[in-house]
């Protein structure tokens, strides 16, 4: 029996990947204003990344708690159940690189496959200061925890 793999998204939001892909450019484009109009500020990617999942779903859990595990309960940032997935969000900087990040997300991983209502798993890293040593180490080791429960993909933005 192989892994579960991650499914075509349905029509709607087949592009889901694509736009965490892109996610910085998004970003960069609320700096670069036409006309040279002020620009906003872009202080909550978080709030900013729910918006525009809202644009692709019409239902959008934020900071979903998981089951109890190990006398512990956790929060996913995003659950959309019409795709069973969790998105689960990081933002990288100076004190919180690759290996925290990895050890964080670890944890995260064992945690939500207690979930029975969720198939997949997208670990979405915003890293918009660059200061991810390893991105592709990072992915691979993350995504071999695949189970045949749980899909496992990591978008790092910008690549």
């Amino acid at each position: 029996m192989a892994l579960k793999e991650f499914p075509p998204i349905e029509k709607k939001s087949s592009d889901l990947i694509s736009v965490l892909k892109n996610f910085d450019k998004f970003a960069k484009q609320l700096q670069n204003r036409y006309n040279q109009r002020l620009s906003h500020e872009f202080n909550d990617e978080h709030d900013a990344l729910h918006a525009i999942l809202r644009l692709f779903f019409q239902d959008v859990h934020a900071e979903d708690y998981v089951p109890e595990n190990a006398g512990s309960k956790s929060v996913v940032d995003f659950y959309i159940p019409s795709i069973k997935t969790i998105i689960e969000v990081k933002y990288p900087r100076e004190n919180f690189k690759d290996n925290k990040i990895g050890d964080d997300l670890l944890i995260d991983i064992g945690r939500y496959k207690a979930r029975k209502d969720s198939d997949h798993l997208i670990l979405f890293i915003f890293d918009k200061s660059g200061v991810l040593r390893n991105p592709y180490g990072l992915i691979g080791d993350l995504e071999k925890l695949a189970t045949y429960e749980m899909s496992v993909k990591v978008v790092i933005s910008p690549e």
